[in-house]
């Protein structure tokens, strides 16, 4: 079930939306892990949770007295090293065993490096510590698993959603077994509510006031405009725009570079596909809709029209089970369910009873 995030990011943040990256990309150690991490921007800042987990309680460190976890965020650089070569990094450092700041050195901080006198990207400003910073144990105290919770303000480049995070890096300084790595991660916008285990592409461009639900699948490049939702189990492909307000419901299957098109005049119409519908690739859809378990073949041009002096709209409607073939040209008009619109067939303003 999909479920809107009300976790809150220090005072600055009531609601983020949510990306599970349990198993994503990188290694995880039996000493020690990432187990989850969820980043989002808004207009001012970039926000972060991240949940690690130490479970076999590894020996404490020599320096300083305590086993202090370190954990980095890096923006540009993959996979990290905690060495002058990592920039533009978020340093968090803290005490295992009471989540209080560690002493390795006085944590959290942001570090800017310069390699080969070239300047990094300023992703985040240089301000240490961090004001808006929480660490939370899991289990109370020496329990091994904790949430740490930020917030940084935006430097001259910030991120944007639809960006990606290089990498995250966890370490525990004087115990052995290695760093554990997150890389590839994609960044949200902070207004948009993402379900678990959503699966997004790259490259993909969100407007705001986004819903997706659980289990989703987002493609490469997709461009989703504001105000759009996509439902249980859906699958958008790969190029593929839908425009503001869209409605994909649960188990719809989009293809690659589909066109959802919302008329934008003064009647405000979008995309609305039922449940279980499929598109084709290479499609486009204006002010279009379609019904629960209709199939419409690949090069579709389901178009509707705008009357620019009345203000009315005649809106595509293909009708729940129908099926439209491959390369069938679609003005305004409504297909009723079962009705069979056969491969290549022009159509225009065709009522189909």
């Amino acid at each position: 079930m999909f479920k809107t995030s009300q976790r809150t990011f220090s005072t600055l943040l009531a609601s983020t939306a949510m990306i599970l990256l349990a198993g994503a990309s990188g290694t995880a150690h039996a000493n020690h892990s990432v187990v989850n991490a969820e980043f989002c921007v808004d207009a001012t800042h970039f926000r972060f949770m991240v949940d690690v987990d130490e479970p076999d309680n590894p020996p404490p460190a020599t320096l300083g007295g305590a086993a202090t976890l370190v954990l980095r965020i890096g923006a540009d650089s993959a996979p990290l090293t905690f060495g002058i070569t990592s920039t533009e990094v978020i340093g968090v450092n803290f005490d295992r065993d009471t989540g209080g700041a560690g002493n390795q050195p006085f944590g959290p901080e942001v570090s800017l490096v310069t390699i080969d006198n070239i300047p990094p990207p300023d992703r985040w400003l240089n301000e240490a510590p961090i004001i808006d910073f929480a660490i939370t144990p899991f289990g109370g105290a020496g329990s091994g698993e904790f949430r740490i919770e930020g917030s940084v303000p935006h430097g001259t480049e910030p991120f944007s959603a639809g960006d990606t995070l290089a990498d995250i890096a966890l370490r525990i300084v004087g115990a052995a077994g290695g760093d554990t790595h997150l890389s590839n991660i994609p960044i949200d916008s902070c207004d948009n509510q993402i379900g678990e285990n959503v699966t997004l592409g790259t490259g993909i461009v969100f407007g705001t006031g986004i819903i997706i639900e659980d289990f989703a699948t987002i493609g490469n490049n997709v461009v989703l405009g504001d105000d759009v939702f996509i439902g249980l189990n859906a699958i958008i492909g790969n190029d593929t725009e839908l425009g503001d307000g869209a409605q994909i419901a649960r188990d719809v299957v989009i293809g690659d570079r589909v066109r959802g098109l919302t008329i934008l005049n003064t009647v405000f119409h979008p995309v609305v596909i039922d449940k279980g519908a499929t598109v084709g690739d290479d499609t486009v859809l204006e002010a279009t809709e379609i019904g629960a378990g209709a199939i419409v073949g690949s090069g579709v041009i389901a178009r509707s029209s705008f009357h620019p002096v009345t203000h009315d709209i005649s809106v595509v409607t293909i009708e729940r089970k129908a099926t439209v073939g491959d390369g069938a040209d679609l003005a305004h008009g409504t297909f009723y369910q079962l009705a069979l619109i056969r491969t290549h067939t022009p159509i225009r303003a065709c009522r189909l009873r």
